[in-house]
């Protein structure tokens, strides 16, 4: 096989007979040289893209912290009703009544605290727990207290911990951009 390049056109002859001409990349360069300059110039791009898509999505995500809330109960409210914390935080909740026995228990948590006013001899309790999970989950009184008890609710909203996520997301795109590197390698590799 034989092959000649000029500055605009690579002649290949696979036989004496046959003499097959095709244009060179606008560059003047052989094409393979093109395609591995394009592929390196897209892997140094998305690297540093990726490097720096992670750093703003890790200096928006907070570190876990602990929370001090104090929720006021009264019939047949709660104040405040929703509750935000991150995923990773460790929550104390004080429960104060302002008028009769109430409760607050937190569904899919399952856990919370009892407030009965004549057995404590306080008008307040409190409790803790980490929010492992994200998600939103009602809270509600779990203690009869007249008429409006069962709209007593409120809102435990747990924003996910979005570390785990980016570097779900990373560990993808990584494997894709190295995976089209390999195959834009092995497919210029076989062109020349």
């Amino acid at each position: 096989m034989y092959t000649f390049v000029n500055e605009r056109m690579t002649f290949c002859s696979e036989s004496a007979s046959k003499i097959v001409a095709r244009p060179l990349a606008k560059s003047g360069t052989a094409p393979g040289k093109v395609q591995r300059g394009v592929s390196v110039a897209f892997y140094v791009i998305a690297i540093v893209s990726l490097s720096a898509f992670a750093v703003v999505i890790h200096t928006a995500t907070p570190a876990p912290t602990t929370r001090y809330i104090i929720v006021y109960a009264k019939q047949w409210s709660y104040s405040p009703s929703v509750i935000t914390v991150n995923q990773g935080d460790t929550v104390y909740i004080t429960l104060v009544s302002l008028d009769v026995s109430h409760g607050l228990y937190i569904e899919g948590y399952n856990l919370g605290t009892d407030l009965v006013l004549a057995a404590l001899g306080s008008n307040q309790t409190t409790f803790h727990f980490v929010a492992t999970m994200s998600g939103v989950f009602i809270f509600r009184c779990d203690i009869p207290c007249g008429f409006g008890h069962a709209f007593m609710t409120g809102v435990l909203q747990v924003d996910p911990n979005n570390d785990f996520v980016t570097a779900g997301f990373l560990a993808v795109l990584v494997a894709l951009l190295s995976s089209a590197y390999f195959v834009m390698e092995a497919s210029s590799t076989a062109a020349g």
